[in-house]
């Protein structure tokens, strides 16, 4: 079965541009479109395993223009135009839409999305559709797909999106809860296995690669965006360079860039003695800081549970305080189900009410710990208590257990748990070699000031 995935481009990118700005970001329209591709790919494929997705739009006028800023730059500012470059790289089609006298160019591209709709349906058989917009308007061209026996799906940007539209689709998601899901859930060993081979496959047409052109190869390898940073590395170059020797290929300096080649083939000339002395350099200089000893410090500690993903940030005592606090309350109704994102936007606000620094990162650290101390429930399985229930990023949530006024120090009790064994495995997996961890310095880091005897006990425990 074929997919189409049609996009509201100008819906779309309005919406990303404001939630960024909210969050005092700049909007990278690139990884927002590699992104888009990725969880695109997702949907169609937990809707319809095996599904291709043959159609790739994104329909707009790209010639709209908005008032620029006239002190660095021109009076209009033709945003979109800029953005079919990005498109196009990811295999996406910009359909212009051009607006008639009278007429306006939402209206048009919207038009021309739910024609293309109809003759992909009727004309091409495709059979799973993904919109990409949050406007109502949609509706009707869902509910005409559906009755044609197709499967509609729909990625909405939260505060673009009719909430109504929800209730006539086979499955709605909104690309925030996505992008956060993917931060949350640490990759798979099976991803990294993925992404090791489709590098390997690199090297079938050709006997080496350059640095600049492993991601974009990979992306297309892969049929979604590759991104260093879920394991755990800042870019390309230093995944490459973590991996090199579990994948079975080795990284040297060219010419103009450094490259990989594959360690079983033919590893190419050298371009000259002063490349292989930097290279040779480089590794010692590497080699020998990984096997410097360092001194057991809890700056030490920090750095160690946030150099990879998952990343894990140490909250102080007042901050967890305040965070348990504002799930409690949150949780209070028997009758609640916040999700996720509702629980750390309260932790957030309460965090900043009580004056305590850090809270937008704070907030998102509470929460993704709480997720993975495994301290909820999805809703829908409260008073089971299944094992299988597992809460996630995008589901109502309920407290695992009856809450009573020893819940916070409990869920504090189990992050701490989380974060130390995190941290015991980290230590053993150093590249520098295996760490020895001191118990005293790990219970003042989960737990704060100086840890009791029992608080030390446990720390031994969890080491152990």
């Amino acid at each position: 079965m074929d997919a189409a995935v049609l996009i509201d481009w100008e819906n779309f990118f309005w919406g990303r541009e404001h939630n960024c700005s909210e969050r005092g970001m700049e909007l990278d329209i690139s990884d927002e479109v590699e992104r888009l591709v990725e969880f695109s790919r997702k949907l169609v494929a937990e809707v319809s395993e095996g599904a291709r997705v043959a159609v790739w739009r994104a329909y707009a006028d790209f010639n709209v223009w908005r008032a620029g800023n006239t002190t660095t730059g021109p009076r209009n500012d033709y945003f979109l135009q800029r953005t079919s470059a990005p498109l196009m790289r990811n295999g996406i089609e910009p359909v212009q839409v051009f607006t008639y006298p009278g007429g306006k160019a939402k209206n048009a591209a919207d038009m021309r999305l739910t024609v293309d709709g109809l003759r992909l349906r009727s004309d091409d058989g495709i059979g799973v559709f993904l919109i990409v917009s949050g406007d109502a308007d949609f509706i009707p061209l869902a509910l005409d797909l559906r009755r044609m026996g197709a499967r509609v799906i729909v990625l909405g940007v939260r505060g673009t999106t009719k909430e109504v539209l929800q209730r006539f689709v086979d499955r709605f998601e909104y690309f925030e809860d996505m992008t956060a899901a993917a931060h949350v859930d640490p990759p798979a060993e099976s991803d990294l296995e993925r992404v090791g081979q489709a590098l390997l496959g690199l090297f079938d047409q050709r006997p080496s690669v350059v640095f600049a052109a492993v991601r974009p190869m990979l992306n297309k390898a892969l049929g979604g965006s590759f991104d260093p940073s879920r394991f755990g590395q800042t870019d390309t170059g230093d995944f490459l360079r973590a991996h090199a020797e579990r994948f079975g290929i080795g990284v040297r300096r060219a010419e103009h860039d450094w490259e990989i080649f594959r360690i079983d083939g033919e590893a190419p000339a050298a371009k000259d003695a002063e490349s292989d002395s930097l290279l040779a350099t480089s590794h010692a200089t590497r080699a020998e800081s990984a096997a410097a000893p360092q001194r057991a410090s809890l700056s030490l500690y920090r750095r160690l549970l946030a150099s990879r993903l998952p990343r894990f940030f140490v909250l102080t005592p007042a901050q967890w305080r305040s965070a348990a606090g504002s799930v409690f309350e949150a949780l209070g109704d028997e009758h609640a189900a916040p999700t996720a994102e509702e629980l750390m936007q309260r932790i957030e606000d309460d965090l900043e009410k009580a004056g305590i620094d850090g809270a937008d990162k704070a907030a998102q650290a509470a929460m993704f710990q709480l997720l993975h101390a495994k301290v909820f429930v999805r809703a829908e399985d409260r008073g089971a208590l299944p094992e299988s229930s597992r809460a996630t990023w995008t589901t109502p949530l309920a407290a695992r257990d009856p809450l009573d006024e020893g819940s916070g120090a409990r869920w504090m009790q189990s992050v701490a748990q989380l974060v130390v064994r995190e941290l015991a495995t980290r230590a053993r997996s150093r590249a520098g070699g295996p760490m020895e961890l001191v118990p005293e310095l790990v219970a003042e880091l989960v737990f704060g000031e100086v840890a009791t005897e029992v608080e030390l006990a446990d720390v031994l425990g969890w080491l152990s």
